[in-house]
């Protein structure tokens, strides 16, 4: 009988270990903005990890103030902006971003360009979260491009959310007023500076 009740006591531990790792390992919400990767212009592989729920969380929630905040304009009325893409990027080991920035290819997935209607030339804002946790706009945009990724120019990796703002007619637009919002212009490729090694020197 206490063998019977032993081995009841610890299937029923078993299938719960197995539910809360489950529970775990599934998080809708990250995985639906997770990219399927990045890259520098030249095919440098970045390394992604999706954002942690804390920090997806908090951009959702303020992505609007930390647009109209950023000085580049305020949301026109009856448009929404919504977190397309978000990860925290980060170059392999030894690389730097060069002072004039950074080029990078984000892949968006099937599910994310069907999801929010991205057309080829669409642009997005670059948030980027800072040292101190809190959220800025990177100068700028990122643009779609053929193979729906967003290419785009960053001065400092480590959390990015890519921002869509859609009008009331259904198109991407940008916030009223901002002073960058002059035609696309095709981005300066810039590649990684690897660092030298403090043994060599090379």
């Amino acid at each position: 009988m206490k063998l019977r009740k032993l081995v009841a006591l610890i299937t029923a531990g078993a299938l719960c270990l197995g539910m809360s790792m489950t529970a775990l390992a599934a998080d809708p919400s990250r995985e639906a903005v997770a990219p399927t990767g990045a890259t520098t212009a030249d095919g440098t592989k970045l390394d992604v990890e999706p954002l942690t729920k804390e920090n997806l969380e908090q951009v959702q929630k303020d992505v609007n103030k930390i647009l109209e905040e950023s000085g580049r304009g305020t949301l026109p009325e009856g448009a929404k902006a919504e977190i397309v893409v978000a990860a925290d990027i980060s170059l392999p080991e030894g690389e730097e971003i060069p002072k004039e920035g950074l080029q990078i290819e984000v892949q968006m997935t099937s599910d994310q360009i069907a999801a929010h209607d991205i057309k080829v030339g669409d642009r997005f804002y670059v948030l980027h979260q800072k040292a101190d946790g809190t959220w800025e706009v990177l100068n700028g945009y990122g643009t779609v491009d053929k193979d729906g990724k967003i290419i785009a120019t960053v001065y400092s990796l480590s959390p990015l959310a890519f921002v869509k703002i859609t009008g009331v007619d259904g198109k991407a637009i940008t916030l009223v007023n901002d002073p960058e919002a002059t035609p696309a212009s095709k981005p300066k490729v810039v590649t990684p500076v690897k660092k030298a090694s403090p043994k060599t020197g090379e």
